[in-house]
């Protein structure tokens, strides 16, 4: 559940594009793996 409000959130950053959130969007994406293995 917590999936589908970060994606309408890269939609409306993905308008921008800045470097931030390009980095800020690896960032996030290492943690839900990290957060994923723990769980599982």
């Amino acid at each position: 559940m917590g999936k589908k409000p970060r994606n309408s959130l890269r939609e409306k950053k993905n308008n921008h594009t800045p470097d931030d959130v390009i980095q800020a969007k690896e960032i996030a994406h290492a943690k839900e793996y990290s957060a994923t293995g723990r769980k599982r």
